[in-house]
């Protein structure tokens, strides 16, 4: 290595046409640098599991009919029901499921679908389970 005895105590040379850069605005130039901005996120939103949707078979098809068809004839004095519907998912392939508990309101024709007292509408070909209170079985 050489040896720097020659300038190692000569003091650093005064610039003549711009002032000397505060301490502050010096130090934001050794500042992190985000180089791949939105990357972080990319890598998460790639990380992120979705479910694919579950088939019925024809049982429970039936058995959510007959659920749905009195649903429909208590409409004017809903019970409280809890849903488990499949919620696609806007960003990639599959989804995820959720519960909703309230009382069926409505049900609609274009999309077909019910909505629940909580506001929430629940399209047909996404529900996949339903909760009744206990009831007879031969209302069903």
């Amino acid at each position: 290595m050489p040896n720097y005895d020659d300038i190692i105590h000569t003091k650093a040379p005064i610039p003549l046409r711009h002032g000397r850069m505060p301490v502050e605005d010096r130090a934001a130039q050794f500042a992190p640098f985000a180089a791949l901005t939105g990357y972080e996120a990319a890598v998460e939103e790639a990380g992120r599991q979705t479910r694919s949707k579950v088939e019925l078979d024809e049982n429970e098809k039936a058995l959510l009919d007959r659920k749905l068809r009195y649903l429909k004839s208590r409409l004017a004095d809903p019970p409280p029901v809890r849903i488990c519907c499949f919620v696609p998912d806007l960003r990639k392939a599959g989804g995820s499921y959720c519960e909703l508990e309230g009382y069926v309101v409505r049900f609609e024709q274009l999309p077909p679908g019910l909505r629940l007292s909580t506001g929430d509408f629940l399209p047909l070909d996404d529900i996949v389970g339903i909760e009744l209170p206990e009831r007879k079985e031969e209302n069903e």
